[in-house]
């Protein structure tokens, strides 16, 4: 039996106009507006922070993540990418991180997108956390928030599975307005 031409051709046009919103919500902004303290002085809360959805393995060393905390997907997190399958981070008491034997600042994590070629840098106090080590599985990285004394984080919840980070940040709108595209 033959459909006529016009159920066929309508038939076609919806199954393109779902293709196109599916891959539309798989490769679309998205925004909220932050309310925590976990990224300031980069996030500063009330910003409204626009992030894209993207293959956690696409993410470099220093970009900040979306991600969600635990499997139930009610909260969304940001905190920087330090740690990558395979790397050892050892949590110092001191307030630095040891990344396979290469010592950062939890003050400038920032700087972090340089490694393995940063400089060593002076340590400060870890307020709630002793020395951790952590082996990052082939499946998860470790996500550590800027405002570190205030943060919870890999550091607490452990090495983040990819299939809980949803993207990266694209652009931070401050609540006075201003613009940071490319966030550092």
């Amino acid at each position: 039996m033959k459909l006529p031409y016009k159920v066929a051709l309508g038939a076609i046009s919806l199954l393109t106009l779902l293709a196109v919103i599916v891959l539309d919500w798989r490769t679309a902004e998205r925004s909220l507006i932050y309310g925590g303290v976990a990224m300031e002085p980069t996030i500063p809360a009330g910003s409204t922070v626009i992030f894209g959805l993207e293959n956690p393995d696409d993410l470099k060393r220093g970009e900040i993540a979306a991600f969600y905390p635990d499997s139930s997907r009610h909260l969304i997190f940001f905190a920087r990418v330090v740690g990558f399958p395979g790397d050892t981070i050892r949590v110092n008491g001191g307030g630095s991180l040891i990344i396979n034997e290469t010592l950062y600042s939890l003050d400038s994590l920032e700087d972090i997108a340089s490694y393995p070629n940063a400089e060593i840098l002076e340590s400060k106090s870890l307020m709630f956390r002793g020395d951790e080590v952590f082996e990052i599985g082939e499946d998860e990285m470790f996500l550590v928030c800027d405002n570190w004394k205030r943060a919870v984080d890999s550091r607490t919840l452990g090495a983040v599975p990819k299939k809980q980070i949803i993207g990266k940040i694209l652009e931070v709108v401050e609540p006075a307005g201003s613009s940071k595209k490319g966030v550092k």
